[in-house]
């Protein structure tokens, strides 16, 4: 595997194990997310679960919002001050954009999320998800100055992978604030 190849991959593993998840709404970067309660009468447990996957896609959607437009403010906004994870995700984010590179279309396939704890204020998961989507593409400078070969390249997808996530309330605004990897499984793929 080449090293240009390898570097890739390095980093779509980290953007993978720091937290992404569906996107599914874009909204305008640096904007916070909203507590959205979907409207249910199915079993408590069930509608908690479903709450806190809207928080979480809705979060993620963001966040690939601050990916598309390198915006490292709006993505660091999106973590607790101070959370490991997010400094992790704005430094990954930074050398994307420090390669000529902004990351777009950043799309992530859930496969399990169990609520472990919540309280109106926070809230603790367990996401099962991979990588299902991402392209890389040249900033117009770097194409103009023909920097780069290649205008775009489609990220390859990640493994599936198991995250514990801590998120917390703040003004309003769901914020992560630690992320662990549990675990991870299967190979990468393109």
């Amino acid at each position: 595997m080449s090293s240009r190849r390898t570097q890739i991959v390095l980093l779509v593993v980290l953007i993978a194990s720091t937290i992404t998840l569906n996107f599914l709404w874009r909204h305008q970067p640096g904007k916070r997310v909203a507590d959205h309660r979907p409207q249910s009468t199915t079993h408590p447990v069930e509608s908690d679960r479903a709450r806190a996957l809207v928080v979480l896609r809705s979060w993620d959607s963001q966040r690939a919002a601050a990916y598309s437009s390198a915006n490292a403010g709006a993505l660091s906004r999106l973590y607790v001050p101070g959370s490991v994870a997010g400094a992790n995700d704005v430094r990954m984010l930074r050398q994307y954009a420090k390669r000529g590179w902004r990351v777009t279309g950043m799309r992530i396939q859930i496969l399990g999320i169990d609520l472990v704890d919540h309280s109106d204020n926070s809230l603790s998961l367990v996401v099962t998800e991979r990588l299902a989507q991402a392209t890389a593409r040249a900033t117009r400078s770097q194409v103009i100055r023909g920097d780069l070969a290649r205008k775009s390249v489609v990220l390859p997808r990640a493994q599936t992978t198991v995250h514990r996530v801590e998120l917390r309330r703040s003004a309003g605004s769901w914020l992560v604030n630690e992320v662990s990897t549990l675990g991870a499984q299967g190979k990468f793929s393109s």
